[in-house]
């Protein structure tokens, strides 16, 4: 619960921090070092009195975003001559159902540096330049997250913790039944992408808008720093272990380093440019995909985006991340690993101050 409330008392103090600042428009890049962050904070209620007869139940929800930019640009002259850019994405919510513990809605982390140099500008046409550079990327939560149910074998719901002897199968240690068997924590799992290659850019109204960046050259590390979730060395040992309990691969190590090659894509494009109506809308997509050398396979990492400004400080979001990873088990329930996708959607209303 702690946790939680200091998790969301920092994303306001970032809101609130900018407030004497949020009224002014977003600055456009300078030349050598340019900071920018834009924060939303966004509350929620839902309450049913006893003649409800749908049924529901009463809960309180929040949740936080912060996107801190860091850059450093040389050279501008409608596109930069080298580029050192840094962004911090944090997106953290909480809800509380009536009679029921605190638990996290969204946790997402991401990190991202990148340092280019544009070997071309005015490629294909006015606005563009082409890069070369490397890309690193971190991608975890930063609080531990549950599984509170199960299937068991005649097909029935099961929750953890509420018959006896269920224990984590890592540690051995009682599951508690408010919580449930813990899956993730910070850097557990953790993904820390590395690419070099060369990145394409262009620009729309004067904006950055589209970047493609194929990388010869990736590293692709697995990070399961949490005890509780990592096999330990005996378990790793057996097979059965193994097959069932190592969710996200890494066969019982802290890391697991793959090599290979990987393919970039973003797009922030304002959908007035599809229709006039769609004025104060934006799309904003990010993807990453990596391919292995040593087992030819696909891992992907999508995040999709609608933002929409209502006015100068109310926003609205629709948020929807997609993970496709062959080396994570998405379904414990069953014997050996389960690969698919991994969809989680979020949408709010909220306060947003850019600083």
């Amino acid at each position: 619960m702690k946790s939680h409330l200091l998790l969301l008392a920092v994303l306001l103090w970032a809101s609130t921090s900018g407030a004497q600042q949020s009224g002014q428009a977003t600055p456009a890049p300078k030349e050598g070092w340019d900071t920018s962050t834009s924060t939303t904070l966004s509350l929620g209620q839902m309450s049913f009195n006893s003649n409800w007869a749908a049924g529901g139940v009463n809960m309180l929800s929040a949740n936080g975003n912060v996107d801190l930019a860091v850059n450093h640009l040389t050279g501008i002259d409608g596109s930069a001559k080298t580029a050192f850019v840094n962004t911090i994405k944090l997106n953290y919510g909480i809800q509380k159902p009536e009679g029921f513990s605190v638990q996290k809605s969204v946790d997402d982390l991401k990190v991202s540096s990148m340092l280019a140099y544009r070997l071309k500008k005015d490629l294909l046409f006015g606005g563009d330049a082409l890069y070369i550079g490397a890309t690193m990327s971190l991608f975890t939560q930063v609080a531990p997250g549950y599984i509170l149910s199960y299937v068991d074998d005649t097909g029935q719901t099961a929750y953890y913790g509420t018959a006896p002897n269920i224990s984590n199968p890592n540690t051995g240690a009682t599951i508690s039944p408010r919580k449930g068997l813990k899956v993730s924590n910070f850097m557990s799992p953790g993904y820390v992408w590395t690419r070099v290659g060369l990145r394409y850019l262009s620009q729309l109204g004067g904006q950055d808008a589209i970047f493609f960046q194929v990388a010869p050259l990736a590293m692709k590390q697995t990070y399961v720093l949490d005890s509780d979730i990592r096999l330990t060395k005996e378990n790793a040992r057996d097979p059965v272990f193994l097959s069932n309990f190592d969710i996200y691969g890494t066969r019982g190590k802290k890391l697991k380093t793959t090599a290979g090659s990987a393919i970039d894509f973003e797009l922030k494009m304002p959908l007035s440019l599809v229709a006039p109506a769609l004025q104060n809308i934006t799309l904003v997509t990010a993807n990453v995909f990596f391919f292995s050398f040593k087992d030819p396979g696909l891992d992907m990492l999508s995040t999709f985006v609608l933002q929409g400004q209502i006015n100068q400080y109310i926003s609205a979001n629709l948020m929807t991340n997609i993970i496709y990873n062959e080396n994570t088990d998405t379904d414990l329930s069953q014997t050996g690993s389960q690969t698919g996708f991994q969809v989680m959607g979020n949408f709010g209303v909220g306060l947003t101050l850019k600083f």
